[in-house]
């Protein structure tokens, strides 16, 4: 188990941080001695859980799951149906596509085939940090960090060849916004920071889920 800070809300509830794992929120406003005390634990939202269980290419000896909701550029490190993290992302602009040059993002099941770490908006090329750095109205670049995928099903068996990562990026005025990368998935420096530690001692993979951003008209 991880160290636990503890500390007493305005509310009258104790909020347990266990480092590396969600806050429970625990009500101890009128408690009775010798009874339980509930705990209220994020969990994934129904549509994204039911289509999580529907799909049979999930490992299940994945003990962490990245899942990725384009349809609300939404990100959700999970535990079971725990939430351990979520965060905002941006996917590609040509929707969910796992075909080389569509520059879609690849609906399904991926491995995680490798972790890269930089300093804070330092790019990173061909998975390795370059030692120059990007800045907020330059280019759009990888930076921060990477998750490389690699897919594990027919509709997304490029993943790997086509370079597609959840990635730190520099374009932080047009994070959630969806249609704007080349198929990879966006995050904040912060979120890939947070990843990358909350994943490397856990068996995990990334489910992109096949509920795809409507172009605003």
């Amino acid at each position: 188990a991880g160290a636990a800070l503890v500390s007493l809300t305005s509310r009258g509830t104790v909020c347990v941080h266990v480092v590396g794992r969600a806050e429970v929120l625990l009500d101890v406003s009128a408690v009775v001695p010798g009874t339980p005390v509930a705990t209220s634990v994020p969990v994934l939202p129904e549509p994204v859980a039911a289509g999580i269980a529907a799909h049979s290419a999930i490992d299940s000896s994945w003990e962490r799951l990245i899942v990725i909701d384009p349809s609300t550029s939404t990100g959700y490190l999970s535990d079971g149906d725990r939430v351990l993290h979520t965060f905002i992302v941006s996917t590609g602009y040509g929707g969910l596509s796992g075909v080389p040059g569509s520059g879609g993002t690849p609906a399904g099941a991926h491995r995680i085939e490798m972790l890269a770490r930089a300093r804070p908006q330092e790019i990173l090329e061909w998975r390795r940090p370059t030692g120059r750095f990007a800045n907020v109205f330059g280019e759009p670049a990888v930076t921060t960090g990477l998750i490389a995928l690699d897919g594990l099903e027919e509709r997304n068996r490029y993943s790997w060849e086509r370079n597609v990562y959840i990635h730190g990026t520099n374009r932080l005025s047009i994070l959630g916004r969806p249609g704007v990368s080349g198929g990879c998935i966006r995050v904040h420096p912060n979120d890939i920071y947070f990843l990358l530690d909350a994943i490397e001692d856990y068996p995990t993979g990334v489910y992109v889920l096949d509920r795809p951003w409507v172009r605003s008209r």
